[in-house]
């Protein structure tokens, strides 16, 4: 019985230290008007240049986006809302562990 036991904390200390380490990034803003008033429903797309994966969010009523737990490497970021002309900005550089605003 105490092998089992021990086996166990074995596993889950393992475990722990696998989950602790991570090679993700984060890329969030916030979008506004020329005027500086947020803009809620606005569809913003997160591209990975190197793999053309693409991820979408929608910005809140505070005009929030958030991408987390992105692979690290290069990004394009494009929003597009009803009434506004489309943007997009590249060269999107992420790091390890990085937030990018």
């Amino acid at each position: 019985m105490q092998k089992l036991y021990l086996g166990a904390a074995f596993t889950l200390a393992f475990v722990a230290t696998g989950f602790s380490q991570t090679t993700s990034t984060t890329i969030l803003g916030t979008i506004t008007d020329p005027s500086g008033a947020a803009v809620a429903g606005a569809k913003v797309t997160a591209t990975n240049i190197r793999t053309q994966v693409k991820r979408e969010d929608v910005s809140s009523s505070t005009g929030d986006y958030s991408f987390p737990l992105l692979d690290i490497g290069e990004y394009a970021v494009s929003v597009e809302a009803s009434g506004f002309k489309s943007i997009s900005r590249s060269g999107l550089i992420l790091q390890i562990n990085e937030k990018l605003r």
